[in-house]
Parts: structure tokens; sequence; C-alpha cells
């Protein structure tokens, strides 16, 4: 009788154990999916990043030509103010002539 209870234990033994492989062949994997999983996440947010990063700088180099033009635009606005004034006091000295030669005749 003790031969089956022997054999009986060994059997548990061995399923015991096979019970662990599995349970640790099962760990391995999941840790493996895991860090599979978190690569992948990193790599997802490296190319969001890069994406939104690229985005970023288009608009800043947009943004900077945008104040060269209008710092351009400026400059001739100032330009052509100038030139306008000019051109009144021209025009009031014209009509301030023009007034004195009428009273002259």
């Amino acid at each position: 009788m003790r031969w089956p209870r022997q054999k009986k234990k060994a059997l548990q033994k061995e399923t015991e154990e096979a019970q662990k492989e599995k349970a640790a062949e099962a760990l391995q994997k999941l840790e493996e999916n895991l860090k599979n999983q978190a690569t992948k996440s990193k790599t997802e947010n490296t190319a969001e990043f890069q994406k939104a990063e690229a985005v970023r700088q288009k608009v800043l180099a947009n943004l900077q030509s945008r104040k060269e033009e209008a710092k351009k635009a400026a400059v001739e606005a100032e330009a052509i103010a100038k030139r306008l004034e000019e051109l009144a006091n021209q025009a009031r000295l014209t009509a301030k002539t023009a007034r004195e030669l009428a009273e002259l005749e």
C-alpha cells in the first residue's frame, strides 16, 4: 500500500513542478509582453513628439517670416508717410505761392 502513496506523492510533486514551470514561463512571457508594449509606447510617443516638434518648428519659422515681413512693411509705410508729408508741404507752398501771385495780379 505504501507504493501507491509514494507514487501519488511523486506524481503530485511532478505536477507541482510542472505547474511551477508553466507559471514561470507565463510570467516570463508576460514580462516580455509588458517590455515590448513599453518599448512600443516609447517609440510611438517619440514619433508623436517628433511630429509635434516638426509642426512647432514650422509654426515658429512661419511666425518669424511674418515678423520680418511686418518689419519691412512698417519701414515702407514710414517711408511713404514721410514722402506724403513732403508732398503736402510742397502743395502748401505751391498754394501759398499761387495765392500770392493771384493777389499781385
